[in-house]
């Protein structure tokens, strides 16, 4: 399930004809059709492509977290093992 929607958010926009500034005041609120996969929001904008940014966001995020936490984890637990003793086990 990951791999498909880090595959929506890398290549959705490139698939869709529209682009995420795209305004199409002809389209206001339009519901979903083979045009516009998820329909567009009050001045015509695909909510597909924005959705596909809001998800690359996302994704950033928690891969950043990620890392975060990796590197915090890793460093915490090389301290503890190489104190070792009351260090380790207050830790």
């Amino acid at each position: 399930v990951l791999i498909f929607v880090i595959a929506i958010a890398l290549f959705g926009p490139i698939v869709s004809p529209h682009s995420y500034e795209a305004i199409h005041l002809e389209f206001i609120n339009h519901p979903p059709s083979w045009q516009f996969i998820f329909g567009t929001d009050e001045l015509g904008r695909d909510l597909f492509v924005r959705s596909c940014y809001g998800i690359r966001i996302s994704l950033l995020c928690g891969l950043l977290a990620a890392l975060v936490d990796l590197i915090i984890g890793t460093l915490y637990g090389t301290f503890a093992a190489l104190k070792g003793g009351r260090v380790d086990e207050w830790m």
